[in-house]
């Protein structure tokens, strides 16, 4: 009977959406896959001259000028996927509570004009809301017969339903939350970005070796799949390759947001680097990172909220405009239940104004970009900020603009966050920076009307990026040094924190999981291990002092203040 039920085979039908948005003058998509396409429709068109759905093809255009104009064009086509399985392997799987049947992928072949990118996003519409099952960001096309692009779904996604997602606790403020900072701009050779070449892990972006390697501490990737992971020129002591992750990848942007939810830390600032928007391939590598991090963040209960680094944007507004309104109107983040809100508003971070030493922005940018975001905004890109200003912000010295209008600037923010990392180097020095600092402008923040947010980090160590700069510059002591800046500031006063960061292995600030010895770094190069100031401690040992943090801030201040 089974060998003859096996013979009869059935239809799965799978609703499904592809999104496709470009900023070309036209995209195509046609679905390559060999499975029949039944009912398509097209359920959405904006900004395009001509936009619909033919012989199995999505045809997008919105003419050259648009184009050049840096114009967005989308449309939307709901259809059904049909995949046959046979009759027994279906009941049996049904009757055993299995996943259903593999099936094959649904294959796509994108074609386009060569100005700006292209984003296509297919989902499954099982469930209540779309399931986006894959992505596909495109960019940096050349002239000629390449001008094509493959890429396929995986059939095992095609029937999972939609999980909804996990909201955090108390998303609606920050108040009682500690959030770190998540850089998500590591970039590996094969990791199937536009970019495909190794950004921070080596200075040229050629394969880290012992000449160009660009990080101070090294990812513990004991736990990454093997898809995950890239191999470098390096060595760990036991002759097998060195290897590292790419943010890139969903599945170990996701594994981190689960080491957010397995030591009970709220989630993250993403930091989305100006100098890098207007430049089609890191566009599209932030956009996808940018994607992972809110995936990432819903599936595990996570809060997220963008953070906007200006360094070296000169002319940043009309680029932070510009790309907010992207964020917000086409990528929709604002409507995930895990991005992060307060009064009332998104929170969105500006990072980097008033810095002196660096030419960032110049006063009335800053002004302007923060009064657009309070009041001159349409109400749906309106935002709560959040400015990372210098140490010495309150009283204008030290690296800080000696124009005194930035005074101003600092009190347009909602939020300030004086950047630390680097500032004091020992227990003593968190203590003066404490009372000096700290106490001191919490009271100044609430005198016209904003929170404070105090960063504190764990060490510091860049000697591989500023090779004349000592290895383990600023020691960890075991956690000691974190521990005194988070429980000192919340003791202070600090309703809220920023922990300083959550992968940033260039400067040796990252506190997920790390390599905890000398046996499982790089032997070719200097690389700090978490035994370097003699304590012996696990992979995970600063993730737990990250949680301590938290916990410390929740006791004082509740988890809604």
């Amino acid at each position: 009977m089974a060998a003859l039920l096996g013979l009869i085979p059935v239809e799965i039908f799978t609703p499904m959406q592809i999104r496709m948005v470009t900023t070309a003058d036209w995209s195509n998509l046609e679905i390559i896959s060999k499975t029949p396409i039944r009912d398509p429709r097209v359920t959405g068109v904006s900004g395009a001259t001509e936009a619909k759905y033919e012989n199995d093809k999505l045809i997008l255009i919105q003419g050259l000028e648009a184009a050049q104009n840096k114009a967005v064009a989308e449309m939307a086509v709901d259809l059904k996927i049909v995949n046959l399985v046979n009759v027994y392997a279906l009941i049996r799987n049904i009757v055993l509570g299995a996943d259903l049947p593999r099936v094959d992928p649904p294959r796509f072949q994108a074609e386009r004009g060569h100005i700006g990118w292209t984003y296509v996003e297919v989902s499954n519409t099982l469930g209540d809301e779309p399931l986006v099952v894959g992505r596909l960001w495109w960019s940096d096309i050349e002239e000629g017969p390449q001008n094509v692009k493959d890429f396929e779904v995986p059939g095992r996604l095609l029937y999972k339903e939609q999980p909804q997602p996990i909201p955090p606790d108390e998303p609606d403020t920050l108040i009682g939350k500690a959030l770190l900072g998540y850089q998500g701009w590591f970039g590996c050779e094969g990791d199937g970005s536009d970019r495909d070449r190794w950004v921070h892990w080596s200075r040229d972006g050629s394969k880290p070796s012992a000449e160009n390697l660009v990080v101070d501490f090294w990812p513990d990737v004991s736990e990454y799949a093997d898809d995950e992971l890239y191999e470098t020129s390096l060595h760990l002591p036991d002759g097998s390759p060195a290897r590292v992750f790419s943010s890139y990848d969903e599945d170990t942007v996701n594994r981190h947001f689960e080491w957010m939810r397995d030591y009970d830390l709220d989630g993250v600032f993403a930091q989305r680097f100006l100098v890098e928007l207007e430049d089609a391939p890191n566009f599209c590598f932030a956009n996808m990172v940018l994607g992972n991090v809110r995936r990432g963040a819903e599936q595990n209960g996570r809060a997220f909220a963008v953070m906007y680094d200006v360094s070296g944007a000169l002319g940043s507004n009309a680029i932070i405009k510009e790309d907010w309104r992207f964020l917000v109107e086409v990528l929709k983040i604002t409507e995930s239940p895990n991005y992060l809100r307060h009064n009332g508003k998104p929170v969105v971070g500006i990072w980097g104004p008033g810095f002196a030493s660096r030419y960032y922005t110049t006063y009335p940018q800053a002004m302007d970009i923060l009064n657009w975001f309070k009041a001159d905004a349409p109400a749906n890109l309106q935002a709560t900020t959040v400015g990372g200003v210098p140490t010495h912000w309150m009283t204008l010295d030290g690296d800080s603009n000696t124009d005194p209008h930035w005074a101003e600037v600092y009190r347009m923010y909602d939020i300030i966050s004086p950047w630390t990392v680097g500032r004091y180097g020992t227990l003593s020095g968190v203590d003066a920076h404490i009372a000096d600092h700290t106490a001191p402008e919490i009271a100044v923040a609430e005198s016209f009307g904003a929170e404070y947010m105090p960063v504190v980090w764990p060490g510091f160590s860049w000697h591989n990026l500023n090779p004349y700069e000592p290895s383990n510059e600023i020691p960890r002591n075991g956690g000691a040094f974190l521990s005194r800046q988070a429980t000192g500031s919340v003791d202070a006063g600090a309703r809220m924190l920023y922990i300083a960061m959550f992968d940033e292995v260039d400067e040796g600030t990252a506190v997920f999981k790390l390599a905890p010895t000398q046996e499982d770094v790089p032997v070719e190069a200097p690389v700090v291990s978490l035994d370097a100031d003699g304590y012996s401690l696990l992979s995970d040992h600063y993730l737990d002092e990250a949680r301590l943090a938290s916990e410390h801030l929740r006791s004082r201040v509740g988890p809604a203040g």
